[in-house]
């Protein structure tokens, strides 16, 4: 329920522009060539089409991997896995120490996704030997390390990457990422009030896309559904005009988050009369921005609200038009059961598992009591 700002992957975006297009190919044609990358089932295959394509050899083209990697490992595993194949073998060829890092987050990154949390830990340390400052594999370590239930570990890898941000924004996210361990080991009562702090600090600050996800996690972590439905109104109040700092598509994408959060709320309540309103807002919303994400959520929101009719058909056409939420992906396993399609209800909950995170959204999507807001 991010946006396109805090989402994991746009920080290592960010600039890429012009960094990837400083050989013969323009950046569009190179994403366009990672993917065919990524669709070749066999190694020999990745090989041939690495040594044909020189363009590939340039540093840039492995952060260019590596973002094809976290953008795909929660949509498709096995073409991230061969995106982090390629990125260790682009580095391997140009030598550069910088490309290794790279291509052991990649891996890291994988590895984290499946579940191999003590081989994602060896390759983020590895990673950092190489590139000392690179804060993704320093809070990587953290996010780890918070799934395996080291919680004091996890707050030690956070303690060591926030001197690391280069921003208030990197900076708040990873104090963002510490206060969320404390759900992650049940206690919910001191997580809200450091979300309250944090909520504060990013204000302070000015920090809008901060201010934003941590009001987000606030909702979405709250101890019954009014409340939720009540920092919603206020997250709503707070995007309603420009803000500094914030890019006015990533306001659209978190004005969209906060109408379909509400309508799942309120859908869930029963109260499908209530939820006609934000739906109606996200449809003019929609139609209005032309964006493909706020489309998504339009559709996802109209999904919860179908279900809470017991119109599970269009519930299931709506809940799948957005894979990347953990929450309408919870949801989507639910309606296939109700339908009976089993096979498709075992593809939205390995959806699931490739969105693992140390977030707030998996977190409530992962929790049988927490999914209710009520723990």
């Amino acid at each position: 329920m991010t946006t396109r700002t805090v989402r994991n992957g746009a920080r290592v975006t960010a600039g890429l522009q012009s960094r990837a297009t400083s050989g013969t190919r323009p950046r569009d044609e190179l994403d366009r060539l990672v993917g065919q990358l990524a669709k070749f089932s066999t190694s020999r295959a990745r090989m041939s089409f690495l040594r044909r394509h020189k363009e590939f050899r340039e540093p840039a083209v492995v952060e260019l991997l590596y973002a094809g990697v976290v953008r795909l490992a929660r949509i498709d595993l096995q073409q991230a896995d061969r995106l982090a194949q390629a990125a260790k073998w682009v580095a391997g060829t140009l030598d550069d120490d910088g490309c290794r890092a790279q291509s052991l987050r990649a891996t890291g990154h994988v590895l984290f996704i499946r579940g191999k949390y003590k081989e994602a830990l060896e390759h983020y340390h590895a990673a950092l030997k190489i590139d000392p400052a690179y804060i993704s594999s320093q809070y990587g370590l953290g996010n780890t390390r918070t799934l395996m239930g080291d919680f004091a570990g996890a707050r030690q890898e956070y303690d060591r990457a926030i001197p690391m941000a280069r921003n208030r924004m990197d900076e708040l996210y990873v104090k963002y990422l510490k206060t969320l361990v404390y759900f992650w080991e049940r206690q919910p009562v001191e997580g809200r009030k450091e979300l309250a702090a944090l909520a504060k600090e990013a204000a302070g600050k000015k920090e809008p896309n901060s201010q934003f996800q941590v009001g987000m996690a606030q909702a979405l972590l709250t101890s019954d559904p009014q409340s939720e439905l009540e920092q919603l109104k206020s997250l709503s109040v707070f995007l309603e005009k420009p803000l500094a700092g914030m890019n006015e598509s990533d306001r659209g994408i978190a004005r969209a988050a906060v109408l379909r959060e509400r309508v799942r709320v309120l859908s869930l309540q029963g109260r499908q009369g209530d939820a006609a309103q934000p739906l109606s807002e996200l449809e003019t919303l929609a139609t209005a921005s032309k964006d493909q994400l706020v489309g998504s959520y339009f559709e996802t929101a109209r999904g919860y609200l179908s279900a809470s009719k017991g119109d599970f058909e269009n519930a299931a056409e709506g809940l799948s038009a957005d894979p990347h939420s953990p929450l309408a992906l919870q949801q989507l396993a639910a309606v296939e059961e109700k339908l009976g399609n089993a096979a498709a209800a075992e593809a939205a909950r390995t959806c699931l598992k490739y969105h693992r995170n140390s977030e707030a959204e998996w977190f409530l999507a992962t929790h049988s009591k927490a999914s209710n807001a009520n723990y």
